[in-house]
């Protein structure tokens, strides 16, 4: 029975090993999304500026 409760763990918390790298890898990729999508923001507005001149 212990051994059994002891797999059960250890599949578990590897498959919450797993999740968190994949969460991890999901938040860093949107991470880098963003920061392109803000400097695509940034250089947007210096167009309209310079547009409105």
């Amino acid at each position: 029975m212990n051994e059994d409760r002891t797999a059960n763990i250890e599949a578990r918390l590897a498959f919450q090993e797993d999740l968190i790298e994949e969460l991890n890898s999901t938040v860093y990729k949107q991470q880098e999304r963003m920061e392109q999508m803000e400097a695509a923001r940034e250089a947007l507005a210096r167009h309209i500026a310079t547009l409105a001149e």
